[in-house]
């Protein structure tokens, strides 16, 4: 479980880099599919537990990138 964290981690500083911020978050999309094709593969294997973990750490990096996006055109 740890390896996958780790892994996962990685990939979503990986996703939610500021290289990847386009007025379209096309970027950002991209690499929200393939966490979810990482999930979907854990799930096909019956890791429910570690596909749960994946989605809530996803949804998490995903709420910390939008309220840090928000915040910063607040104070423009």
């Amino acid at each position: 479980m740890i390896r996958w964290v780790g892994k996962l981690f990685r990939l979503h500083r990986k996703v939610f880099d500021a290289q990847h911020l386009d007025m379209d978050c096309d970027g950002i999309a991209d690499g929200i599919s393939v966490v979810g094709r990482n999930i979907r593969e854990v799930l096909a294997v019956g890791m429910y537990q570690q596909a749960v973990t994946m989605y809530l750490q996803l949804l998490a990096s995903m709420a910390k990138h939008f309220i840090e996006d928000v915040s910063t055109h607040i104070r423009a």
